[in-house]
């Protein structure tokens, strides 16, 4: 390792690195540093004569870029889910740069850059599948704060933004190596640069009318409660005061107009028996809110359970120690409507620690600490469909995404393709208090809108609440930490982008070659041992 001079010193550069990817974030406007942001690791990675040390200096850049930008996952009771999280998760990023290391110094420079972007996807894809799945720090969702950057992300998702990221970054470095006097090198980042934005602003003006509001639209209203989650929405006695608080909210901007009323996750915080749910006393005022508004559909958030047959046996199954029932419970959106009809959703991206113990086989022990980790108590069921509220007058079907699933790119498809033509977010951010976290969390619903072509709208139990339309911008947020209710005509719209109907084609790309590199390896490994023994 060359040591002549502080700038390129290990230290520096694996410091640099996870600093510019902190710093380029959201919601920070500094978003151009991403460009820049992997410069120094790739430059380390030209030095390194030794994988062991390299992999460990690319280990501290990734374990700072984590802490920085995600250490609000550790701002609940249980400080400690966030140490893992970060560490875990820098741990499982290191991976394709050990792959990236080893396919270079195998098959040259053009084959190993081309591998760390298709390793880095294909790393990406598995963190939105397995139990331990936390896609926060998707490289694509680096542009949440820019929409207008991004608007081809309807052709590929925020893989494409991944894809765009690594590749200016390399241009960048090559530039940077064979000197700054060359030119031409620095056309061609100028070029990596300048035709996504060109592209972008073109598509933007060519679906500019996507965002058009009708003036004598449906309506929809959005609420925001601002109830504590720690130390008010699930305590006992507390549920009728939630619930009046919700309805004199939304009474206050329901007209004539008004077809939809979106109220967030756990909005009814009590356990309710889904197949019983209008036979619960407690929910009469409720009842009496929709016998009043006859015109509405409401869709809202409910911890949910339901009961399973003796014989069954499930991961998130419990039994009632007093009755004997075997039951699921869940983390429920339903849509209801006043001739007591029900659509239910139960959500099928669960967050890891707060209401999926993984692999519980092995950390069951892990259980009882899942609702200081800001979820509910143990492991829940997941629904396996994206359901689709299509029962409503005015002609909407809202995909039911519930706060986690927002960060899925790829999932959030699955709603529209069955059909949905408008995105209800409805979540809890407040587990996490007045940190970057909910702040994050809204800016990547803007990706999804965008990938969509959907109006979104968002209810936050704490914020931020909002209305999002196709092209990624944003209305009325609301302020965190304040009860309030918002309205707007919102269209509700058809048609299904590339991104929608073709899928996540370049982590599909990314994973083909990733079999094949590693196919490739083992062979080229074994064929020199053969050859060896002969």
């Amino acid at each position: 390792m060359h040591k002549s001079s502080f700038w390129q010193h290990p230290v520096f550069l694996s410091v640099i690195s996870g600093v510019l990817l902190w710093a380029c974030w959201p919601t920070s406007p500094l978003t151009f540093l991403v460009f820049v942001a992997w410069v120094p690791l790739l430059a380390l990675e030209a030095r390194s004569t030794r994988l062991l040390r390299f992999w460990g200096w690319t280990y501290l850049s990734l374990l700072l870029w984590n802490a920085a930008t995600t250490w609000w996952v550790g701002n609940t009771t249980v400080p400690v889910s966030g140490v893992m999280a970060n560490v875990l998760n820098a741990l499982v990023m290191s991976v394709p740069w050990i792959g990236y290391w080893k396919t270079k110094r195998r098959f040259g420079q053009t084959a190993g850059y081309i591998s760390l972007v298709a390793y880095w996807l294909a790393f990406e894809y598995i963190h939105l599948q397995w139990e331990l799945s936390w896609p926060w720090l998707t490289l694509g969702n680096v542009f949440a704060g820019q929409p207008r950057w991004v608007q081809w992300y309807e052709w590929t998702g925020t893989s494409g933004g991944t894809v765009w990221v690594w590749v200016v970054n390399m241009l960048v470095f090559r530039a940077l190596q064979t000197g700054v006097a060359r030119l031409r090198s620095w056309r061609t980042v100028a070029l990596a640069l300048a035709v996504p934005l060109v592209v972008s602003t073109g598509i933007r003006f060519y679906r500019s009318g996507l965002k058009a509001v009708p003036l004598n639209g449906p309506d929809v209203v959005v609420v925001q409660p601002n109830i504590d989650p720690y130390n008010e929405k699930f305590e006992s006695g507390t549920e009728i005061q939630q619930l009046q608080k919700l309805i004199t909210l939304s009474d206050s901007l329901i007209d004539t107009t008004t077809s939809l009323v979106v109220w967030p996750e756990t909005a009814i915080p009590f356990e309710v028996d889904e197949s019983r749910f209008w036979h619960v006393p407690v929910l009469q005022p409720l009842r009496d809110f929709l016998q009043r508004h006859p015109r509405i559909r409401l869709v809202t958030g409910l911890a949910g359970e339901r009961r399973l047959p003796a014989d069954t046996s499930t991961p998130a199954m419990r039994i009632d120690p007093a009755t004997g029932i075997h039951y699921e419970e869940y983390n429920t959106a339903l849509q209801l409507d006043t001739g007591q009809g029900i659509e239910y959703y139960h959500k099928g991206k669960l967050v890891p620690g707060a209401e999926i113990v993984p692999y519980s086989w092995l950390f069951g022990f892990l259980e009882k600490f899942s609702l200081d980790m800001g979820g509910a108590s143990g492991t829940l069921g997941r629904g396996t469909e994206r359901t689709v509220f299509s029962r409503s007058p005015a002609g909407y079907r809202a995909g039911p995404i519930i706060c986690y699933e927002s960060i899925y790119s790829a999932y959030v498809t699955g709603y529209v393709r069955n059909g949905a033509n408008i995105l209800t977010i409805i979540t809890n951010d407040g587990w996490w208090g007045d940190t970057q976290g909910y702040r994050q969390h809204q800016q990547y619903a803007r990706l999804r809108a965008i990938e969509t072509r959907r109006w979104v709208a968002r209810s936050a139990n704490t914020g931020i609440s909002c209305f999002i339309d196709p092209l990624g911008q944003v209305y009325q947020a609301q302020p965190y930490d304040v009860a309030s209710v918002i309205k707007m005509h919102v269209p509700p719209l058809e048609g299904k982008t590339l991104f929608v109907q073709i899928g996540d084609w370049l982590s599909f790309l990314a994973l083909a070659w990733t079999v094949i590199a590693l196919a490739t390896g083992i062979f080229v490994r074994v064929k020199k041992r053969v050859w060896k023994k002969h």
